[in-house]
């Protein structure tokens, strides 16, 4: 019963993070395995097979039981990208099979910089972040730059109006070894998979 109340109810009651720290035994194992998997076939899902991306959705779609509200967490820190469905550079695929590393940075408690870091070259779109439902944030994006050996070469203000948003579809702290992980499985609507390592001081 007290497991039941702690996973379940406390959350709704707290709203807010440190509520959501654990899940059942089984719930592990189901985004753990799931996690294995968009590994697997990820970071750039196109990439792979129309059947091997339907897949990864499939299984993103069958999980349960994060986080209640999870658009209402407070994001920090760096997340990186485990797998992302897109078609184009937000996966971090740049030219034919080439894709760099893709990276999330919550600046505040509104913005973050998408990153996509490829040797040299760094191309960063700065957002922001707006709470639509419990469910769901739509991003605005205002600026991109382009670094190259850490130094800006192209910069651009983006009017801030349009974007997208982020649905989100399952999200929730696990233990993965020694490392306790926020991970975020969201659509946009294409999917994403990220993940972030967390201090111990963190949720």
């Amino acid at each position: 019963m007290y497991q039941l109340y702690r996973v379940l109810i406390l959350p709704v009651l707290l709203g807010n993070a440190s509520a959501w720290l654990s899940f059942p035994k089984q719930q592990q194992t189901s985004i753990l395995r799931f996690l294995e998997n968009a590994r697997k076939f990820g970071p750039v899902g196109s990439f792979r097979s129309i059947q091997d991306q339907d897949d990864v959705v499939s299984a993103a779609k069958r999980l349960s039981g994060g986080n209640p509200r999870p658009a209402d967490l407070p994001l920090q820190g760096v997340h990186r990208l485990v797998y992302s469905g897109a078609p184009g550079a937000s996966s971090g695929k740049l030219f034919g099979t080439v894709a760099g590393q893709v990276t999330q940075t919550f600046v505040n408690s509104t913005h973050f910089i998408n990153e996509v870091e490829w040797g040299p070259l760094k191309i960063e779109l700065l957002a922001r972040r707006q709470r639509k439902n419990a469910k769901q944030l739509d991003v605005f994006f205002e600026e991109t730059t382009i670094r190259v050996f850490g130094q800006p070469v192209s910069r651009k203000r983006l009017p801030g109006t349009s974007g997208g948003s982020w649905k989100y579809l399952w999200v929730g702290v696990v233990e993965e070894g020694p490392k306790r992980k926020l991970v975020r499985v969201m659509e946009t609507p294409s999917l994403f998979v990220l993940e972030h390592i967390l201090d111990d001081n963190e949720y």
